[in-house]
């Protein structure tokens, strides 16, 4: 696929650091950092984030916030009338 020059890249970077038992911790610049852990049926408990969890809530938040992006770029005019008869 050529590029064109009007592309952009976009680069995220993030690290993992074992802690103890079956859980760990992720991070990245700026950013607060994330206790990780196996689920409970892989061995672990349900105190921590598992990756199962973080990567379905990263699609579920990519989705999100793709359609408020697209929200925002609809816009619309409207223009009513109403007009009231007496009864009688």
């Amino acid at each position: 696929m050529e590029r064109r020059s009007e592309d952009k890249i976009y680069q995220y970077r993030s690290r993992t650091a074992w802690r103890s038992a079956r859980q760990g911790v992720l991070s990245a610049s700026q950013r607060p950092d994330i206790v990780v852990g196996s689920p409970p049926e892989w061995g672990g408990t349900l105190v921590n984030w598992a990756p199962e969890e973080l990567l379905i809530g990263a699609v579920n938040s990519c989705i999100m916030l793709t359609f408020l992006t697209l929200a925002k770029a609809i816009s619309s005019a409207m223009r009513a009338t109403l007009k009231a008869r007496s009864r009688g």
